[in-house]
């Protein structure tokens, strides 16, 4: 990432981060709008933002949004043979290795759920269960690391990367990439890229995000049914009764006034309450409370929220509606965080220009991971959106 930037940067163009395109719109007079009210105008733009926040229904219903884990630990240098390792089992599991200065690495994923339909003992039973996996398979000294991510199974195993269906042409997506978003990310720059110039791309066709894949149609209709049950919680009571039932640093859905309209509580460490709309902003299914890593997460199409409501991951494109309480404080506006900074010392030189990056202190150790964004100015070739938190 840091090697692509750098590029984009020596050729001219420009990123620009904290930016979140609002509204995506292609043909002659092609436009993103930005929530801070800038403009950009451009030829082509390409969204690339895991699950597409431009595509309401033709793309979401061929993706299943999944959430996965995975673990580090130790293993003496030299022990296993480098290679890449997974198995068959539902879910399966797999391993990479990381070389290290004294010790090497073993990463191993795997445990994957559909989004929405987890619990802090079901997540802990998965780390579990992970950990357990490795070890009867390997050597492994130290439990370094574990962590959670989400993934998109395309009904098809392959991703989508081409033109937008039923939109302009000079809307692009990406996505599916299925948790192999190196490979994926590669492929997808040269296609779009070819789409962009007028060339012929052999893999163009085969990874159109119209295609008809006939043979999936089993797992795309399970799949459409997995989502409508999603739409189930509409009718369901709330998780509680009253807020004063609720512990602290957890959240819950309570059904309040005449209607008993679904409401999404969060009670932070001090006791201070928060509510919001529990109605998803993309396709208004009723979020869950994800209780291990304190998040609203929506059944439906994998959308998720922080604690305050603000978007961590699409397809929603906006925060989870705030209820005005007058006992309550305001929900925390947590700033949209495009650039994951090492040094976090580095930030006000880093950033200028309506938070444009300055190349000067592009290096790698100054920076880890770069999303990149562009911003209002110069009319640019093309704009290409990353996922932000709103």
């Amino acid at each position: 990432m840091i090697g692509l930037a750098r590029a984009i940067l020596i050729l001219g163009g420009k990123i620009y981060t904290y930016t979140h395109a609002h509204t995506i719109k292609g043909g002659r007079e092609a436009k993103v709008h930005t929530t801070n009210g800038h403009i950009i105008r451009c030829n082509h733009i390409a969204v690339c933002t895991n699950s597409p926040v431009n595509n309401l229904i033709n793309m979401i219903d061929k993706l299943q949004p999944q959430r996965t884990y995975a673990i580090a630990a130790t293993i003496a240098k030299g022990s296993v043979e480098k290679a890449l390792y997974w198995d068959m089992a539902e879910p399966y599991h797999y391993v990479r290795f990381v070389e290290g200065t004294d010790t090497d690495y073993i990463i191993s994923g795997g445990e994957d759920h559909t989004v929405g339909y987890n619990n802090a003992e079901d997540t802990a039973a998965r780390f579990a269960r992970l950990e357990e996996w490795t070890r009867l398979r390997w050597p492994v000294g130290t439990l370094t690391n574990r962590w959670s991510g989400q993934v998109l199974e395309p009904c098809d195993l392959l991703a989508y990367t081409g033109r937008n269906p039923h939109d302009h042409p000079n809307v692009y997506i990406h996505t599916g990439d299925s948790g192999t978003g190196v490979t994926y990310a590669a492929l997808a720059g040269m296609i779009i890229r070819d789409l962009i110039t007028g060339r012929e791309n052999k893999y163009a066709g085969l990874y159109d995000p119209a295609r008809k894949a006939v043979k999936s149609w089993p797992e795309y209709i399970a799949h459409a049914t997995q989502m409508q049950a999603g739409y189930t919680k509409w009718l369901q009571p709330g998780d509680i009764s009253d807020i004063e039932e609720l512990p602290r640093c957890s959240g819950a859905i309570i059904r309040e006034g005449f209607t008993l309209q679904p409401v999404a509580v969060y009670k932070d460490e001090e006791g201070r309450v928060y509510k919001m709309s529990a109605s998803c902003t993309h396709m208004k299914g009723i979020v869950h409370w994800n209780p291990a890593e304190k998040s609203w997460d929506c059944p439906v199409h994998g959308s998720r929220f922080d604690a305050y409501g603000h978007v961590i991951m699409g397809p929603a494109n906006e925060r989870l509606s705030s209820i005005h309480d007058p006992t309550s404080p305001p929900n925390q506006r947590i700033p949209p965080c495009a650039m994951h900074i090492s040094h976090p010392q580095f930030i006000d030189k880093n950033i200028n220009e309506s938070n444009r990056i300055d190349p000067n202190y592009l290096s790698p150790q100054n920076f880890t991971t770069i999303n990149t964004k562009a911003e209002s100015g110069p009319s640019v070739q093309t704009f290409i959106s990353g996922q932000t938190k709103l």
